[in-house]
């Protein structure tokens, strides 16, 4: 009996602590960086508005210690901007923002940046070039951009997070 008292005493007196997991809080600044590779290729004569894109987190993001943005982790663009190259020599345009990656606690932390790039512009030769030799030459394609998969970017934090690991 003596035992099962015991035993019950041990029960009521864990019972009334309050078990709380430990929460571990960081701050993750606006302007920290993170850097991150294209998941596959993006070109401008096949990007369309809209299309969504795939990037890696390469390095972990490691604040006071604590991974807080974990290498790996899946982050996503949207493309804003997508032309194809034209005749008479103009070049393609591809333009995309990074939008989101998330912290190891599944929180959504934004992105800042934007990336763009041009293909090589015959516009100013293909012109002069037609004025001097003959007209058909006007019809010269100039180049799509293609962002090749593996390109790095190092993007930045949009604004200041509490986490709570």
């Amino acid at each position: 009996m003596k035992k099962y008292s015991i035993l019950l005493l041990l029960f009521m007196a864990v019972s009334t602590f309050n078990f709380r997991p430990l929460v571990r809080t960081i701050n993750l600044y606006e302007g920290e960086t993170v850097s991150l590779e294209l998941k596959e290729n993006l070109t401008s004569g096949i990007a369309k508005v809209g299309d969504i894109v795939d990037l890696e987190v390469t390095e972990d993001v490691v604040i006071n210690g604590v991974t807080v943005i974990e290498r790996g982790t899946a982050a996503k663009g949207t493309v804003t901007q997508s032309q194809r190259a034209k005749i008479a020599g103009q070049k393609g345009k591809l333009d995309f923002t990074i939008n989101y990656v998330k912290a190891v606690n599944g929180r959504n932390i934004r992105l800042s940046a934007s990336q763009s790039a041009a293909g090589k512009d015959h516009t100013v030769g293909v012109i002069a070039a037609a004025a001097i030799v003959a007209v058909p030459l006007i019809f010269i394609k100039g180049k799509d951009i293609t962002m090749e998969k593996g390109k790095e970017f190092t993007v930045f934090v949009a604004k200041d997070y509490e986490l709570n690991l």
